[in-house]
């Protein structure tokens, strides 16, 4: 997938960039986590309905779950990502991207984790929210920075605004400005991780909110 925009687009968008290829695969190891975790999350409680119903257990572990299953790829692609590091021989502060890579995790966590329980109490609720799901998923990938700069020129404000309130973009650039170095204040990295937090926070409170009945609706 990383060679495929790589090659479409790195004549275009990417041709600003430094390192394009290794600016995509960047974004793409955060994003297979987030987009794999919500999506098989969102209907955690239809595909184990005889298990609630039979064994009570904390019902917020299993979209917790989805997200956990996932780091295990997240590591191994981090590993490709270290060994492309060296072959392009880029000049990182091996402190400042071991901070940033944790902090960015540490975030990608939290906000992988609120996004799963709000999608699975949706899904419930909504009958219709599993249909729709993929559809916001494919939406949300083209208002993250995954294949493109942040400072790209976008005429559209909306889409302009939409990127920059997206907490995604915030967890990337923070995980990027420990490879590559870019410019990132502090008060924006300090916003986009409190931004993660409140919505893994968010999550639970609504899980909590629904799981009394959680059963009865499923």
């Amino acid at each position: 997938m990383t060679a495929i925009f790589f090659f479409v687009l790195g004549n275009k968008v990417g041709s600003d960039l430094e390192n394009y290829i290794l600016y995509i695969y960047s974004g793409f190891i955060f994003w297979n986590v987030l987009a794999g975790s919500t999506g098989s999350s969102a209907s955690c409680f239809q595909d184990n309905f005889s298990l609630i119903k039979k064994v009570y257990f904390p019902r917020f572990l299993m979209p917790f779950s989805h997200v956990i299953s996932k780091l295990p790829d997240l590591a191994i692609s981090f590993m490709a990502l270290l060994f492309a590091l060296l072959y392009f021989n880029l000049d990182v502060n091996i402190y400042q991207f071991a901070f940033f890579t944790l902090l960015s995790i540490i975030d990608l966590v939290l906000f992988g984790v609120g996004l799963c329980l709000i999608a699975s109490v949706l899904t419930v609720r909504f009958k219709g929210f599993s249909v729709i799901q993929p559809l916001l998923t494919q939406a949300f990938f083209f208002v993250s920075p995954i294949i493109f700069d942040i400072n790209l020129t976008i005429e559209n404000s909306l889409v302009r605004a939409l990127i920059r309130l997206n907490v995604f973009t915030g967890i990337l650039e923070i995980f990027r400005f420990g490879i590559f170095n870019h410019s990132i204040s502090t008060h924006i990295v300090v916003i986009y991780s409190v931004c993660a937090f409140l919505i893994c926070i968010c999550g639970l409170v609504l899980f909590n909110y629904e799981d009394v009945t959680l059963s009865d609706k499923i």
